[in-house]
């Protein structure tokens, strides 16, 4: 986030550098409650600032279009964010360092163009246009011919471009650069990265200049300030002098200066944003009393005219690095009071920089501090130097406390001062003691460096020296102690304080047995005398004592593998041999390399036959290149500085020139063919290798097969333990395989052509006949025969299952099948199982097991009585099959040829047997069923008879009984009887009767009465 805060109160609500921001922006607003800490709303707004210009675009934009430049194509070399945009006077401070160009008016904002620091070569620098709207024009008065176009270097000139302007119809202003006329070609000319628009009235070309001391130690600085001359073209300007060289009563100039407070980590701070300083007329100079840490206040004092050009100026200076800007008044009030009622100029801006420098000096020695004169004629010396320019000061004082030598130097930064002293004191040897010494520095700013107190140390001893042992040799067995003085004093020897003996006198010697001594480093050997007047001198040395051989075994460099009873090694492992003496060192190293028949039969040289191959110096590692495969003999020793031997030793090496041995192991499913290895996705594959150094790693690679061309440029991939060739079904592939032993040797590649068989067979249900389908139904008789067929067209068929309605009861089939089994459904289950193992998902298929004929019977319809018909009955055969149907009916009359049965018949009068049978639509054939029929056309015969009395035929009383007696007369052997009897009188209701013979009597009135029957 970046702060917005308004700049003094009661004014607008924040400016915003725009510098800082490119692209789409988002202003945030936060709203706090009266106590200003508890947030109740946030406000925002999206804005875009700045254009991102493509290699290849041309134009970059201000925000609102105040600004457009224009680039020819291919002036940068890849995507550049041109950001053109409003730049407020902190920031171009900051980024300036101080050189720097204000613009007061806000109609004529600066524009910043990057990257900073772009230089353009003639025919590529950017054609500027500004743009001042119609109400800008006529507001602020703007003229056509009072507008110019300037651009800012980092060094703090600039230069005014050539422009064209113009109004367009909308009243708006274009001010527009001249081609080629943007600056910044040459190293020269500067970076020039600020431009903008301003009247020339409002302007000045130059700066003033100001002289200061850039490093002071006290904590204000006076400063000489020098206007020059203006051109007589330039009127008078507030805060410079007239074409005429005059001055006005009062001049106001404006500093604003940070530094780098050493006291708080170095970190920037503000001394004074804002300070006034008014030239009068005085004797005086002014000094600049008010507090240094007040921000945002406007401070007014006065400063004395040396000269109508030149001011001094007396300025307050906190530590570290001080930065000054001097303006003009009025334009900086403007730009931090926002106050629209003074009149702003535009003026040039003049920096200077003064270090104060309030810390002292550093010396440093560049000899011992503290020497030491231990000899009557014996002198040394002391060097030391300072860091600053300055002036040393050396004082020495004898053992009293007196000085007794007092020197000053006056020196460079670095420059090293030497001091030397030969021993004596007022003209004699000096008493033995420590005399003291002063050293300190003062630099050229009046920082005094710390004081260094030391000592010259005069201190006199008995001259004697080891002549043997010399100092750091290695001692072993029986060596001989030797000193050396001038005088012939017995001299005491020591080793680490323990009594070694006494020499008679210096050069005599002193026998010393070590053997018995532990090997040690770093003893010390002193040889001490003692002259008649007691002084005491001493001698010591430190050496070594070693009574021990070195150690030494073999080390291997890459590639080597360390195996039970050898290591195995390449022609490119060099063998280092490692020798090691705690003590006194390795003095040399032996070897030589013997070739072994076998492992086991031991070392050569026991037998004397490693005498043949001469010992070698080891001087550096070695190989056995060019040696043949094989085991080999290393025989190696080494003997250390004092002559110290170790026992030779030996190590057995098997130099391996060849990969592992590799081969590929598939295991099940698996199908081999003279061409190809038929495999399934899990069908493990494994990889079997030996070498005698050990496999290292066995990597591999697939080759897919697509449209008959094999892939290319496959790389290797590390062999896992198990692999699995999960590749779509049919798939044909390519397997290699290599081998790389633990010392880098590969193996020749071994290959394998695999095909995928992932997919199982598929089997196929075929029924014989007799067989019937309907209505999705398949109806199979116990005879139809079941033929199952499976294909696989990779690996083949290894065996076909089947099973009817229980597939764990499956069997293997080998020839077609029946179903057997209570007539209804069944469900005929198959699959296959193909050689490499995939076994088919079971298959079924339902069927109607029917192996039961039809049941037919004979219906009639018509006269019928129990089996007697008549010719009119007609006679109907109906069958029922409860599975596959009826297919046809078959039907014959009295021994006459069997006929389809299709629509009812009828029979002549007579006694007729009807066969008939049915047939299903499988065949199973109804046996043959019979009915007699008696076939009855002759109706029955009816006669009246009358009992007495009777008169005559026509004449009867109601006495008289009537009888009415029927048969039925035998045709062809065929009369059914007399079922039933009807009669009625006189037209009346039909009377029924059962009875063959039937009577009654007449009852009513005498007369004539009609019987029918």
């Amino acid at each position: 986030f970046t702060d917005i805060h308004p700049p003094v109160e009661d004014s607008v609500l924040g400016y915003l550098d725009v510098a800082d921001l490119c692209g789409r922006v988002r202003l945030l607003m936060f709203l706090y409650d009266d106590t200003d800490s508890v947030l109740t709303g946030i406000r925002w707004k999206d804005v875009y600032i700045g254009d991102l210009i493509y290699a290849e675009d041309s134009t970059a934009n201000t925000p609102f279009f105040r600004a457009e430049a224009l680039f020819p194509r291919g002036a940068f070399d890849s995507d550049t964010v041109v950001r053109i945009s409003l730049v407020s006077y902190d920031y171009a401070e900051d980024r300036l360092e101080g050189d720097m160009f204000y613009a007061g008016d806000y109609f004529s904002p600066l524009l910043h163009l990057q990257p900073e620091g772009a230089r353009f070569e003639p025919g590529e620098r950017p054609v500027i246009y500004y743009y001042l709207t119609s109400a800008e024009v006529e507001h602020y008065g703007i003229s056509q011919n009072n507008v110019h176009l300037y651009a800012v270097s980092t060094n703090g000139f600039f230069r005014e471009i050539t422009t064209n302007v113009m109004v367009d119809s909308n009243g708006v202003m274009i001010i527009q650069s001249e081609p080629d006329s943007f600056p910044g070609g040459s190293q020269e000319e500067g970076e020039y990265v600020f431009f903008t628009p301003f009247p020339r009235s409002a302007t000045v070309t130059y700066k003033v200049r100001v002289e200061a001391p850039s490093k002071v130690c006290g904590d204000k600085v006076m400063v000489k300030v020098v206007v020059p001359e203006a051109p007589e073209t330039i009127g008078v300007i507030r805060g410079y002098v007239t074409s005429g060289g005059g001055v006005e009563e009062e001049e106001e100039f404006f500093f604003k200066a940070s530094a780098d407070d050493k006291e708080n980590g170095g970190e920037p701070v503000t001394i004074y944003d804002a300070l006034e300083l008014h030239r009068r007329s005085s004797s005086a100079l002014p000094k600049i009393s008010r507090s240094p840490w007040e921000r945002w206040v406007v401070d007014t004092c006065y400063y004395y005219i040396l000269s109508d050009t030149v001011e001094w100026i007396e300025i307050p200076l906190m530590s570290g690095t001080n930065r000054f800007w001097v303006g003009d008044a009025e334009a900086m009030k403007f730009g931090f009071e926002g106050d629209a009622s003074v009149k702003v100029r535009n003026c040039p801006v003049t920096s200077f920089t003064v270090v104060r420098d309030t810390a002292g000096p550093r010396i440093v020695f560049v000899t011992d501090p503290d020497p030491l004169l231990s000899y009557w004629d014996d002198e040394d010396t002391v060097g030391f130097y300072m860091n600053e320019a300055g002036r040393l000061y050396y004082m020495r004082y004898d053992l009293s406390g007196n000085l007794v030598e007092d020197r000053t130097f006056e020196v460079e930064p670095y420059e090293t001062v030497y001091v030397t002293w030969n021993g004596r004191l007022y003209g004699d040897f000096a008493p033995e003691g420590d005399y003291p010494y002063l050293v300190f520095g003062v630099d050229d700013a009046g920082n005094r460096s710390k004081e260094h107190c030391h000592a010259w140390r005069v201190h006199f001893r008995v001259p004697v020296e080891i002549v043997f042992p010399s100092d750091g040799i290695w001692l072993r067995d029986t060596v001989t102690l030797v000193s050396s003085s001038p005088y012939s004093y017995r001299v005491e020897w020591l080793w680490n304080d323990v009594y070694i003996g006494m020499e008679d006198s210096a050069g005599a010697g002193l026998v010393w047995n070590t053997e018995g001594l532990p090997d040690m480093k770093d003893v010390e050997i002193v040889a001490r005398c003692e002259d008649a007047f007691g002084y005491e001198g001493a001698d010591t040395v430190r050496v070594g004592i070693d009574n021990h051989p070195p150690v030494s075994s073999l080390d291997f460099s890459e590639p080597y593998v360390d195996r039970a009873a050898y290591t195995s090694v390449g022609w490119g492992t060099e063998i280092s041999i490692i020798a090691q003496d705690t003590f006194s060192g390795i003095a040399s190293v032996k070897y030589r390399v013997i070739p072994s028949l076998t492992l086991t039969k031991g070392h050569p040289s026991d037998d004397g036959e490693g005498d043949t191959y001469p010992w070698k110096s080891y001087t550096g590692p070695f190989t056995m290149k060019f040696k043949e495969e094989g085991y080999y003999t290393v025989e190696f020793y080494s003997v250390d500085k004092v002559g110290n031997a170790e026992d030779v030793k030996r190590h057995t090496l098997y130099v391996d020139t060849g990969g592992p041995s590799v081969s590929i192991v598939y295991g099940e499913p698996a199908v081999v063919t003279d061409t190809v290895i038929y495999i399934a996705p899990w069908t493990p594959i494994t990889f079997n290798a030996y070498d005698p150094s050990g496999v290292r790693e066995i990597k591999y690679r697939v080759y897919l097969r697509v449209d008959s061309v094999w892939m290319e440029d496959v790389p290797w991939t590390l062999a896992p333990d198990t692999l699995y060739l999960s590749y779509p079904e049919g798939s044909r592939m390519r397997l290699e395989v290599q081998g790389w032993d633990s010392l880098g040797n590969w193996s020749r590649i071994i290959r394998g052509e695999f095909a995928i068989e992932s997919e199982p067979p598929t089997t196929y249900l075929f029924l014989g006949v007799p067989r019937y389908e309907r209505d999705g139904m398949i109806y199979i008789t116990s005879s139809t025969p079941c033929s199952l067929y499976a294909e696989d067209e990779i690996s083949g068929v290894k065996e076909t299952h089947y099973a009817v309605d229980d597939t764990l009861s499956f069997l293997i089939y080998t020839a077609p099948f029946t179903v057997s089994g209570p007539d209804g459904e069944h469900v005929i289950y198959r699959r296959s199982v193909d050689v490499i193992g995939n076994v088919e998902a079971w298959k079924d298929t339902v069927i109607f097991l029917d192996n039961a004929p039809p049941q037919s019977r004979v219906k009639t319809r018509g006269p019928r009585y129990e089996d007697y018909i008549t010719s009119a009955t007609e006679i109907l055969i109906l069958s029922l099959d409860m599975g596959s149907g009826v297919d046809r009916v078959f039907y014959a009359v009295d021994d006459g040829e069997f006929v389809e049965y299709s629509v009812p018949f009828t029979l002549p009068e007579g006694i007729h047997k009807v066969s008939f049978y049915a047939v299903d639509n499988l065949g199973n054939t109804e046996d043959v069923k019979q009915v007699v029929f008696r076939v009855d056309n002759t109706s029955p015969v009816a006669h009246l008879y009358l009992t007495e009395p009777q008169w005559d035929s026509l004449y009867v009383s109601s006495l008289t009984e009537i009888f009415i007696k029927a048969e039925d007369p035998e045709v062809l052997g065929v009369a059914s009887g007399v079922w039933k009897v009807y009669y009625r009188i006189d037209g009346g209701l039909w009377r029924e009767t059962e009875a063959d013979v039937t009577s009654f009597h007449l009852e009513g009135p005498d007369g004539m009465h009609t019987i029918d029957y």
